[in-house]
């Protein structure tokens, strides 16, 4: 199982514009540190933070962690500029940031596409792109995923595209982990009111059964927004350390993980 974090770059206002960036790159960080296999930052029609500047600061404090870029529209922006924008990041990184937007009017050379609608899916998968799914239920994401490798498969791309597309492939997902189910229900209610939306909500066993349904109907690379909505930026930031601590390393350590359970239950039975 895979895991990338999505940071969103809107920023709601004058008076939280520097502690909303804060936040984003204290995120991006920790996700790097600690195993994350994508930082994606994420840009949105309805205005905020240049993601070019942000992927361009970001670049030199991410080690480990591929930098992935998702563009709105792009009919929204100066296509020209755009491009200028994307080949001087692409010198900045060396090559090492990935591109994606919206399948409909993707800018040309983008190697993820966004997209929920079967047309939109299999024209990604005939292209040999990667597939980036929308927050949904598991099973609509399963449906999607199933629809899209099928489409791949058939199109017969080389070795190379088929590996970089099965590994960057993602299904967005909303997650808040709280201590316990009860507190995080608490901290979040507003989070239950969209329910046909993947939104995890939940104390460390809930969030994990939660993504292991994910894997069990075959979709193995989750891209995780811990930080959304009205979400108190402090709230965010233990949320996703909680995630590491608890969630984590049930799917990067499994054997460790389970051993430290059964000795938590053991000390507390």
């Amino acid at each position: 199982m895979r895991f990338s974090i999505y940071l969103n770059t809107g920023l709601p206002g004058p008076d939280d514009d520097l502690d909303t960036i804060d936040t984003t790159t204290a995120q991006a960080v920790l996700a790097d540190q600690h195993g994350f296999a994508g930082v994606c930052i994420g840009e949105h029609a309805g205005g905020g933070g240049d993601p070019f500047l942000f992927a361009a600061f970001l670049a030199p404090q991410i080690y480990q962690a591929q930098l992935v870029l998702r563009l709105a529209e792009p009919t929204l922006r100066d296509r020209i500029r755009c491009a200028r924008s994307r080949a001087t990041l692409d010198l900045l990184t060396r090559g090492g940031c990935l591109i994606g937007g919206p399948a409909a009017g993707s800018l040309e050379g983008t190697t993820l596409r966004e997209g929920d609608s079967d047309e939109a899916i299999i024209a990604t998968a005939r292209d040999g792109r990667a597939l980036l799914t929308h927050c949904g239920t598991v099973g609509e994401t399963a449906r999607a995923w199933v629809l899209y490798n099928a489409a791949f498969d058939r199109a017969g791309h080389p070795e190379t595209t088929t590996a970089f597309a099965r590994t960057w492939t993602m299904a967005r997902a909303l997650v808040y982990v709280g201590d316990t189910d009860a507190s995080a229900a608490d901290e979040v209610p507003w989070m239950s009111a969209e329910p046909a939306r993947t939104m995890i909500v939940g104390g460390p066993d809930t969030v994990a059964r939660a993504i292991e349904e994910h894997r069990a109907a075959g979709i193995g690379h989750l891209l995780l927004s811990f930080r959304f909505g009205r979400l108190n930026p402090a709230l965010a930031g233990r949320s996703l350390r909680c995630f590491i601590d608890e969630v984590l390393p049930r799917f990067t350590h499994p054997v460790q993980a389970a051993e430290s359970l059964a000795a938590s239950a053991i000390a507390q039975g």
